[in-house]
């Protein structure tokens, strides 16, 4: 990723679509980092995947997938028309976030196999997202976390919950 961003400081018309590229490495220079933290995990777990998840209650996982397209409908609606940072402001509020995070609740609660995926690739996942950050962190070290959606609820809470950081929404932050 540091060469990817070495190169864009360089050029920044050699930035892909990816919102990493686009968000990410446009802020690093802005506050001119030197480098930047790839922190992400995202490995296959054997045991249940979400696809055994999907087999196993289909009728389940429709409605909670219809639920959710109702959900990113409205994201969309919102990206085509607010600014970036209208944007990324309402959809960093809890009543959104929380939204997100009510699916993989209710797949946890659709039965063992629910429960076991969830537990064991998607709470495990943004644990060791978060003991990334927090293994490359610094004192006085200002970060900005770039997530997917449905990402936001457990790392805030893990965050949060952490002694050795601050958390500050996003609207605070930009005006």
């Amino acid at each position: 990723m540091n060469q990817r961003y070495q190169k864009y400081v360089t050029n920044p018309l050699t930035a892909s679509e990816d919102e990493r590229e686009q968000i990410g490495f446009r802020l690093a220079k802005l506050c001119e980092l030197p480098l930047v933290q790839a922190v992400d995990w995202n490995e296959t777990i054997d045991g249940v995947s979400l696809g055994d998840v999907m087999d196993t209650h289909p009728v389940e996982m429709e409605r909670i997938i219809s639920t959710q397209r109702t959900l990113v409908q409205d994201v969309e609606t919102a990206f085509a028309t607010l600014s970036i940072s209208e944007y990324y402001a309402n959809i960093n509020q809890s009543e959104i976030t929380d939204s997100m995070h009510q699916a993989y609740t209710e797949i946890a609660a659709v039965g063992p196999t629910g429960s076991r995926w969830v537990e064991s690739y998607w709470n495990a996942r943004n644990q060791r997202i978060y003991e990334n950050v927090k293994r490359v962190a610094k004192a006085d070290d200002r970060i900005v976390l770039l997530y997917g959606l449905a990402h936001v609820h457990l790392l805030r809470q893990f965050f949060e919950q952490d002694g050795d950081f601050v958390v500050r929404p996003f609207n605070t932050l930009v005006p």
